[in-house]
């Protein structure tokens, strides 16, 4: 084997063994992502199965709660809740607008029921 053959050996296996740490890491976040994703999302269940507070709002320009699922319903429907109120729960990066807010959009976003 002469020594262009070993460089191109060499320069494969470093190759390699790059790919190999980068894939590594990739893995790593992604169970990484997944586990924090699950155990959020059954928290959040267990929360809404519990009736506990834990979604805050900005009302009239402050944050107030900590509020349950049920409380903010009936804030929505009263009015004191919209679709451009800010809203934060555990897991949120930062404060979202409630029609951005992926479990709480489709209750901020219902037609306005009116009573005769």
């Amino acid at each position: 084997m002469d020594s262009k053959d070993m460089m191109d050996n060499m320069m494969g296996m470093a190759m390699g063994l790059s790919m190999a740490s980068v894939f590594t890491r990739v893995m790593e976040r992604t169970m990484e992502n997944t586990m924090t994703t699950t155990t959020t999302r059954g928290a959040y269940e267990n929360l809404m199965a519990q009736g506990q507070r834990y979604i805050y709002a900005v009302v009239d320009g402050r944050s107030c709660g900590p509020f349950s699922l049920q409380e903010l319903t009936s804030m929505i429907r009263d009015g004191r809740v919209t679709a451009e109120t800010y809203l934060w729960k555990a897991g949120m990066p930062d404060w979202m607008k409630a029609k951005d807010v992926t479990d709480i959009a489709p209750i901020v976003n219902e037609p306005p029921v009116f009573n005769k």
